[in-house]
């Protein structure tokens, strides 16, 4: 099956997949695409964002870097604009930036630290472009 992306709101929308994949299904899709940065929405669309410009590219590191020295000082794990969480109404998301408190990673099982986390981070920030 092929797929077409359309471009919605800057952001581009695989149209032709199979809707129906399961959880595990998803991630090997996108680990068979890791260098895209693939997110899915609550109604099971897989979106498709383009790379940042520089000056957006910046400000996330900055932001990245913020969170890490905070996390260093007060505990918890900071993680990248790579970490996808599963979130309760079923999209996969990946902030620009996210904070777990200690506490409730103690909570969740290992064996969600090996894919789309089931956690809604603490803490997230996202980076809006001059187009956003």
């Amino acid at each position: 099956m092929s797929t077409i992306f359309i471009e919605i709101d800057n952001n581009y929308v695989a149209n032709h997949y199979p809707r129906d994949m399961t959880d595990e299904e998803f991630f090997q899709f996108c680990m068979d695409n890791k260098n895209t940065r693939i997110e899915r929405d609550k109604n099971r669309n897989i979106i498709i964002t383009p790379p940042v410009t520089f000056d957006s590219g910046k400000r996330e590191s900055d932001i990245i870097a913020d969170v890490k020295f905070w996390c260093r000082k007060n505990g918890g794990k900071a993680l990248s604009s790579a970490a996808g969480f599963t979130l309760p109404n079923g999209a996969i998301r990946s902030p620009d930036a996210s904070w777990i408190s200690l506490e409730r990673l103690a909570k969740m099982p290992a064996s969600e630290k090996s894919k789309f986390a089931a956690i809604v981070p603490d803490f997230i920030v996202e980076v809006r472009s001059k187009s956003d």
